[in-house]
């Protein structure tokens, strides 16, 4: 099921949301890519003519800090006349039950203890999605299933599959766990806009691709 949703998710937004640019055109382009925890971080990949520019920091530690930081991505675009699109990624968090037997042979259930983690989790993937979208950038949604099934990278909740792949595909960046999935997530969405994604991947030019796909 799981594996279904992520192939209609990424051939509606390929079909209806985001048409795939044109290999050849070199229009600048920033791409987003947003890991919401507290202890996630924010990428940006900056298209220069045929090049792409990689960067990162941890989410920063304030609401304030990180409305600041999103607004000067966002006047770096409007100044330079720049595209700008974000990927954020989004869960559906389900709380778990814990079935136990009491003494006398009673079921007791019980709200995985982790729920409070789940509700601080999704109330700042809310003030990120809210600071976006106020602050004038396009986002979209990615499941973890879907931009880890496109880039090979299942991690099952293992960060150090998503540190390693990330410094393998960023070798000029310092790749900390806190960064990583960010910028895997703006690499899936960098090739969902050019188009290399959803049964669609085609042999690009080696000018659009990433230095490490050369």
């Amino acid at each position: 099921m799981t594996d279904r949703y992520d192939e209609e998710w990424l051939a509606n937004y390929n079909a209806k949301r985001a048409q795939p640019r044109n290999v050849n055109n070199n229009q600048p382009l920033i791409i987003l890519g947003v890991d919401p925890g507290m202890s996630g971080g924010i990428a940006r990949l900056k298209q220069e003519g045929a090049s792409w520019y990689p960067s990162a920091l941890p989410m920063p530690s304030t609401e304030r800090a990180i409305v600041d930081y999103l607004w000067s991505l966002h006047q770096e675009a409007r100044k330079e006349e720049i595209e700008i699109i974000c990927f954020l990624e989004h869960i559906q968090p389900m709380p778990i039950i814990k079935r136990s037997k009491g003494p006398k042979g009673e079921t007791r259930e019980e709200v995985n203890p982790g729920l409070n983690q789940i509700g601080n989790f999704m109330k700042h993937y809310g003030f990120l999605r809210g600071c976006l979208i106020s602050i004038g950038i396009p986002v979209e949604d990615i499941r973890p299933q879907a931009w880890q099934k496109l880039l090979g990278c299942m991690t099952r909740g293992n960060k150090n599959v998503s540190k390693a792949k990330a410094q393998q595909l960023f070798p000029t960046l310092q790749v900390t766990h806190k960064i990583a999935d960010a910028l895997l997530i703006a690499e899936a969405g960098r090739k969902i806009r050019m188009g290399l994604s959803a049964g669609a991947l085609f042999e690009a030019s080696r000018e659009e691709r990433m230095p490490w796909e050369k």
